[in-house]
């Protein structure tokens, strides 16, 4: 019988820097909420991770990363009994979790605070939820065969997801998908009733946003990291975007 059990949660920034293998006496989800770099996994092997990715490291294997951009990471430990480890493994990765509804239950387990007394059975149940959906998506992302044309949209979608830090254009997405650039930006705009690159500038404006809410990174290196040439460009598509500029909306946080 599986038994899955709440252990704590954690959110902490990460900078530029080379993490060493370390291990916890848990199964533990690791949500790259912001950066990117490499994941160093238990059997040795490298995975590389951008914006929304999540690795769960099977219980007690050694793990840990190097960042080449900082960002922060959004960190569950979990006590999981049955079966469920040998489904997990030494680790199972997701490259991207964007659009999956389990990210706020993520964000209420990762806060950095003691269980109020009285709701731990709570947080058993979510985190139960979280690993359960989590190891889902992994197996549905398996099975994907054939791709149908909405299925190479939503491709593009994740793509965007996981590079828009970088000076992409509509041919380099179309190129990705094997699509022909018009083609593939009409379509688009089709499916998600905005252009490709306005895409782009949305994601890149909703991490600047969660970098605001949640780091003490100085706007300028919120601007190089989410894709920006210059931050007077980044104030003023912020600004146009939110209606607030970028000082302002954090100071709503502090």
């Amino acid at each position: 019988m599986n038994s899955i059990r709440f252990e704590r949660g954690f959110t902490h920034d990460v900078v530029k820097n080379h993490y060493p293998l370390h291990s916890h006496q848990a199964v533990e989800i690791v949500w790259h909420v912001g950066g990117r770099g490499v994941d160093i996994l238990s059997n040795g092997d490298e995975a590389p991770f951008g914006v929304n990715a999540v690795v769960i490291h099977g219980h007690a294997r050694p793990h840990g990363q190097t960042n080449t951009i900082s960002g922060m990471d959004r960190c569950i430990q979990l006590l999981v009994e049955g079966d469920l480890n040998n489904k997990i493994g030494e680790y199972q990765i997701i490259s991207n979790i964007s659009g999956l509804a389990v990210q706020e239950e993520m964000k209420y387990l990762s806060a950095n605070q003691q269980v109020p007394e009285g709701l731990m059975d709570i947080y058993h149940a979510r985190a139960q939820a979280v690993l359960l959906t989590l190891l889902h998506a992994v197996r549905h992302a398996d099975k994907r065969s054939e791709k149908t044309l909405i299925d190479k949209i939503h491709d593009a979608e994740m793509y965007i997801r996981r590079h828009f830090q970088d000076v992409i254009s509509n041919k380099d997405i179309a190129t990705h998908l094997g699509l022909s650039e018009d083609y593939f930006r009409h379509q688009f705009k089709i499916i998600h009733g905005l252009s490709p690159m306005d895409f782009v500038q949305q994601c890149r404006l909703e991490h600047a946003k969660q970098l605001l809410e949640h780091t003490s990174l100085k706007q300028q290196a919120i601007a190089e990291q989410c894709g920006f040439q210059n931050i007077r460009y980044f104030n003023t598509r912020f600004s146009h975007y939110l209606g607030i500029s970028p000082g302002s909306y954090r100071k709503q946080f502090r």
